[in-house]
């Protein structure tokens, strides 16, 4: 071979490809190889380019959140309606919601597919071109307890669909069933029915996640759902804890009178006010993407427990405050209240999803109960720690409490010895 000739075939391989870049390719050789890896990341890039919803980013909503917005734009065009839907199912119809989540996450894990434009279509999906021309159908199916026979029946009533997802850990199980279905039948000499269970052998596939990451993102989407969705309730439990309950104690045990309870409704209400404040701010920002979530509660209860150490320092003289030892109790009282009972009422709202509208009320009054405890559990433990490190300050502090006593019980003494008054005798 001539060197010019070697040089511009040399050439003609190196160039071309790098000059059709970006091109539709319309013939390979045979004797090229292509990275199989390479193919499918220029298939994810153009498909990423085309505009579609990438889920795997971040997102303010959660997948299912997205995923409903995504599949129906139209009547789900707000995340609000979308986290009412996700709510309704969790009460009405769980095993529909577990189903979209297996979609949702099918979506998140192969961008290559897209769903098929009907939201109703009995036995597809999702859908792809294929290579060659023509489209690529695949249907979705998730069972919990993951029995083979039930998948075989799916793939028997969805005989439609090229190609059968279902969860990477019952890939096996479901594989070993149809192999023996097909060596009993071709045994039996049903070719036709053979032909059926190779069929399906061919059809099913990973859908690249395992059961337990459904139900494990279902959980935390209907979670997600219920704080943002009841969020607002989390003021009015949080305010109870902080003063009303504490209040209804100190008045049980006769330890204030009834203008100090007066007072301690008012600081309710201005503590109250703070948070609702707070939760409308909340809802501004990105798109209400905080509220309802463990930073947007622990934003609301930090604003609520500054108010509630301001009415704190005013009760307690300010200056004078940081002397006297029902002050720290306060804060730490209303500290582990509030910490307690914001978990509380986020864990119970979302174990309790299912019950719909009863869910905020059952957190509602599972946090105030436990938040109540812990408020008095946290001043139980400082003034245990304050005998400690100060026992000096609890001395002045009864010093003073019994000086106001003593006080009291000579000036009801001196007006006993009064009586009866000049006017009456």
């Amino acid at each position: 071979m001539r060197p010019q000739v070697f040089v511009a075939l040399l050439a003609y391989g190196v160039l071309l490809p790098g000059t059709a870049h970006g091109q539709e390719q319309t013939y390979r050789p045979l004797a090229t190889w292509a990275d199989p890896r390479v193919d499918a990341f220029l298939r994810w890039d153009a498909l990423r380019s085309t505009g579609r919803p990438q889920f795997a980013d971040l997102r303010q909503g959660g997948l299912l959140e997205d995923w409903f917005q995504y599949k129906r734009p139209r009547t789900l065009s707000t995340p609000k309606l979308a986290r009412k839907l996700i709510l309704r199912l969790a009460s009405r119809n769980p095993n529909l919601l577990t189903g979209e989540t297996a979609e949702a996450l099918f979506q998140e894990r192969n961008p290559d597919w897209t769903p098929v434009r009907n939201a109703n279509a009995p036995q597809n999906d999702f859908t792809r071109p294929r290579p060659g021309g023509g489209r690529e159908n695949l249907q979705v199916k998730f069972h919990r307890d993951g029995d083979p026979a039930t998948y075989i029946a799916d793939m028997k009533s969805d005989s439609g669909a090229h190609r059968f997802a279902v969860p990477d850990n019952h890939v096996e199980a479901v594989r070993a069933r149809l192999n023996v279905q097909y060596y009993r039948l071709r045994a039996a000499g049903d070719l036709e029915g053979a032909g059926r269970a190779a069929r399906n052998l061919g059809r099913l596939r990973g859908a690249g996640y395992s059961s337990q990451e459904v139900v494990v993102q279902r959980n935390a989407d209907v979670a997600r759902a219920a704080g943002k969705q009841y969020a607002a309730y989390l003021p009015l439990a949080a305010s109870l804890i902080l003063t009303l309950g504490p209040t209804a104690w100190d008045a049980a045990t006769g330890r204030i009178s009834s203008e100090a309870a007066v007072y301690r409704l008012t600081r309710t209400m201005s503590i109250l006010g703070v948070g609702i404040g707070t939760d409308v701010l909340l809802q501004q920002i990105k798109g209400g993407a905080l509220r309802g979530t463990l930073r947007g509660n622990v934003i609301t209860g930090a604003a609520m427990e500054i108010a509630d150490i301001t009415w704190l320092l005013y009760e307690h003289g300010w200056r004078r405050s940081f002397n006297d030892p029902d002050f720290y109790q306060g804060v730490v009282g209303g500290i582990t209240g509030l910490a307690v009972g914001t978990v509380t009422f986020a864990y119970v709202t979302a174990a309790a999803s299912e019950t719909g509208w009863w869910a905020p009320v059952i957190g509602f009054g599972a946090s105030a109960v436990t938040g109540t405890v812990a408020y008095f559990g946290g001043s139980a433990a400082t003034r245990k720690i304050l005998e400690i490190v100060a026992p000096e300050m609890l001395r002045e502090r009864e010093r003073e409490q019994l000086a106001a006593v003593k006080s009291g019980i000579e000036r009801n003494i001196a007006q006993l010895q009064a009586w009866p008054p000049p006017s009456a005798r």
